[in-house]
């Protein structure tokens, strides 16, 4: 059976132990090549795992990288990753929240064709 390349979302908690620090949160999107699905939710997982970590910062604070689990696994939107091709869609219905997560400067309505020129 053939390894095909699939994408997977690692959700990870990153902790500064020095008792005023808020955790932050990231995702990291790996690719993986796997037989099947059900083998590359598992290699995402176990890759997650792998991924937690603990160091001391440059002030002495020890910093933690704690993984949370898989956001998402699918397989990639196409099977010959070897030149630009896209990796990954995902789908939302509220803009507004988009907006607000990620910090994006998008047309407010939708509608309106903002690019120059």
């Amino acid at each position: 059976m053939s390894r095909l390349p699939y994408m997977a979302i690692l959700v990870f908690e990153v902790i500064v132990k020095d008792g005023r620090t808020p955790s932050e949160y990231t995702e990291d999107f790996v690719v993986l090549y796997e037989e099947s699905d059900e083998k590359a939710h598992a290699a995402a997982e176990a890759m997650g795992r792998e991924e937690e970590t603990s160091y001391r910062n440059q002030y002495g604070e020890t910093v933690e990288w704690k993984f949370l689990g898989t956001a998402d696994v699918r397989a990639a939107l196409y099977d010959d990753l070897s030149s630009e091709t896209s990796l990954y869609t995902r789908g939302f219905s509220d803009i507004s929240r988009y907006r607000d997560l990620f910090s994006v400067s998008l047309p407010d309505d939708g509608k309106e064709d903002r690019r120059p020129g």
